[in-house]
């Protein structure tokens, strides 16, 4: 029965929509930049974090 209702699930047209754009970003900024480090071990201070010249719309 769930493998029958399953392969008639058909996508809305807006899920179509998207899917035609065919472009995903996924930006993530951390602490690893001012750090040197290549990952966090999350113990590193707020502070650390001083970005000289940011532009969140470059």
């Amino acid at each position: 029965m769930v493998i029958r209702k399953a392969a008639r699930v058909v996508p809305t047209g807006r899920q179509i929509k998207w899917q035609e754009k065919e472009m995903a970003a996924f930006v993530h900024f951390g602490l690893n930049p001012f750090t040197g480090k290549e990952h966090g071990d999350g113990t590193e201070s707020p502070s650390v974090f001083q970005p000289s010249v940011f532009k969140p719309r470059q």
